[in-house]
């Protein structure tokens, strides 16, 4: 007894400093409540003392400076550093507060809960601070802990009907599953269950602060829709090695060398560079980099490789070689449609291309976010401009929205261009359709057939090529898997003979 009220009067003391005080309730805790020894290491310092931050301007209901968003590795105790002992210790500074704890799942939800409630139950808990929390008979449910303070804790996922309380803190543990991620209904309905309805949710707007921790998983997952929505955002980004970017780019001097010359990790006790490597080979390119690296980009590319879209051809001599040997270019193109001016929405894509000796020279791009009077204006114009006159072929992928556009523009375009429904099948505009004809794709690409002029702007079409399927539009990449199409299944546009002329200097 006398121990554990020593201990007891201990964890009080600390708990109340300015500055660590967290931290230290989280090391005594950990001792007391988990059975294996804490693998201490720089981050869980450096978390513990941003949580505190954050919660300590809640304490003095002062409004809060930021948002708090974390990317770090599984394996890194963020559940345990954001949740399980967060809370308790926050209660143990103001009992009053109340919490809403979002995630992925009913199932996550209820063990995030119940393992602050073991903290909460533990026998040092109680002796330190029965004073100050007590859970009343009844308290601790499943889906809520209420204490004798009028404090609570409340969970809530993407599919909870109603969210019952205004909350001082939200916390957001692992908000979206890969699964949820590449399902853009899923994705979007996540995203808005995060910004539209949690963010509501609160005791005062200027205040009550969001904390969001979890791995990256996508360019449109929750971790980016805060960078871009929440007004004051403060952001770690803490991969598991320094082969990715690490921000605030400070951190990497606490990284440690590993065996591997130029490459340090976050963690050496818990992730050492063996490990990594033993992961890396058990996971996909996409997993990988943003589990490990908290990039939704692998480096080097996702299914399609930033090496397969590097070279490129002089247009300027392509054209003067061609006038100078009176060979005649087929300019073609391939248009993804679709009428909106918002920029959250699938754009219009259209792109240029020849196809000489079963290679495809990418001339020139637009991605389009316009209504359907401006594309009608506009589509025109930009394509003859690129060369497409009356002998190319202007290719438009065949749903609802390009019938209508093609019809359109073959009565109304003015240059006239000659506009056509894709002849080559669709195979759907569902993800899985999307991803199919990539794959399709990537022999064609892999072997190096691809070349862009070099009198265009190419990194952003080159940009969301590389991320797919982890990127939020894809509407450039099916222009290209459709160019792809035409040279493998349709042979060569432009004779052949053409390439005689430019391998030369290429």
């Amino acid at each position: 007894m006398q121990n554990i009220e020593t201990a007891a009067n201990v964890i009080r003391t600390l708990s109340s400093h300015p500055e660590l005080g967290y931290y230290y309730f989280f090391k005594s805790f950990w001792k007391k409540v988990e059975t294996e020894p804490l693998a201490e290491n720089w981050h869980i310092k450096t978390m513990c003392q941003e949580a505190q931050e954050v919660a300590t301007r809640v304490f003095n209901r002062e409004n809060k400076e930021y948002d708090l968003v974390i990317n770090v590795s599984p394996g890194m105790s963020k559940s345990s550093i954001f949740v399980k002992f967060f809370i308790p210790w926050c209660w143990s500074q103001d009992p009053t507060l109340r919490f809403i704890v979002g995630t992925n799942s009913d199932d996550l939800a209820k063990d995030l809960i119940e393992r602050a409630k073991t903290t909460i139950d533990s026998e040092l808990y109680k002796a330190a601070f029965a004073d100050t929390v007590q859970i009343p008979k009844g308290g601790g449910g499943i889906t809520k802990i209420t204490n004798s303070a009028g404090g609570k804790i409340y969970i809530a996922t993407p599919k909870s009907k109603r969210i019952g309380i205004h909350a001082h803190i939200i916390l957001v543990d692992d908000p979206q599953t890969r699964e949820m991620v590449y399902s853009e209904t899923e994705r979007a309905a996540s995203n808005n269950w995060l910004f539209r309805t949690l963010s509501t949710r609160k005791v005062k707007k200027s205040m009550t602060p969001t904390i969001l921790v979890m791995q990256r998983l996508h360019e449109d997952d929750a971790t980016a829709n805060a960078l871009k929505k929440w007004k004051r955002v403060r952001h770690l980004r803490l991969p598991a090695t320094n082969e990715y970017d690490i921000f605030p780019p400070e951190y990497e001097e606490f990284y440690t060398d590993s065996s591997e010359v130029g490459i340090k990790v976050m963690d050496p006790l818990q992730m050492p560079i063996e490990e990594v490597r033993e992961l890396e080979s058990t996971m996909d390119a996409l997993d990988s980099s943003g589990q490990l690296g908290q990039d939704p980009r692998p480096i080097g590319g996702n299914i399609i490789k930033e090496d397969w879209l590097s070279q490129t051809f002089p247009l300027g001599k392509m054209l003067r070689d061609a006038e100078i040997e009176n060979r005649s270019i087929h300019w073609c193109g391939t248009l993804d449609g679709a009428y909106t001016q918002d920029a959250n929405n699938s754009a219009t894509a259209i792109l240029v291309y020849a196809i000489i000796g079963g290679q495809l020279y990418l001339r020139d791009y637009r991605n389009w976010w316009k209504e359907f009077p401006d594309l009608v204006t506009d589509i025109p114009p930009f394509v003859s401009s690129a060369g497409l006159g009356s002998t190319g072929t202007l290719f438009v992928e065949p749903k609802a929205i390009g019938k209508s556009l093609v019809q359109t523009l073959r009565k109304e375009s003015k240059p006239r261009i000659n506009i056509v429904e894709d002849p080559i099948p669709a195979t759907g505009g569902t993800a899985n359709g999307k991803l199919q004809r990539v794959l399709d794709s990537t022999p064609f690409l892999r072997g190096m057939n691809v070349f862009f002029s070099d009198t265009v702007d190419w990194g952003p079409f080159i940009d969301q090529c590389t991320i797919f399927p982890n990127g939020k539009h894809t509407d450039l990449v099916d222009c290209l898997t459709m160019a792809i199409e035409k040279s493998t299944n349709g042979g060569d546009i432009t004779d052949s003979s053409m390439w005689e002329v430019l391998k030369i200097d290429v």
